[in-house]
């Protein structure tokens, strides 16, 4: 039955909604609210990748997010587990990279 495998079909890259329906009680549904689909970078450095800018930034774009422990969160300064408290360069790469990739 088709029912009982997960069919996932995403066209662009964005914010989606996963419901989950168990396959012997449909009524049972589970929903995770937002998932991103889209790029993901890995950023490593020194001073400027670990908020030691002078100036804090905040991405204009909702899609620029950052991982903050177990969750994510828009990637406004100071971004997280990085050393200082201060500015970084990730919120106009966040927005530059959303532009230009379309996600």
């Amino acid at each position: 039955m088709e029912d009982d495998f997960l069919v996932a079909r995403v066209c662009q890259p964005g914010w989606y909604l996963l419901r989950f329906r168990h396959p012997q009680n449909p009524e049972h549904i589970v929903e995770i609210h937002p998932v991103g689909i889209g790029e993901i970078f890995l950023v490593a450095g020194k001073s400027n990748s670990a908020n030691h800018g002078e100036v804090s930034l905040v991405p204009s774009s909702d899609r620029v997010v950052a991982k903050a422990d177990q969750h994510w969160q828009l990637a406004h300064d100071s971004q997280p587990g990085a050393s200082g408290r201060g500015g970084s360069f990730m919120p106009p790469l966040g927005d530059t990279s959303a532009q230009a990739l379309g996600v």
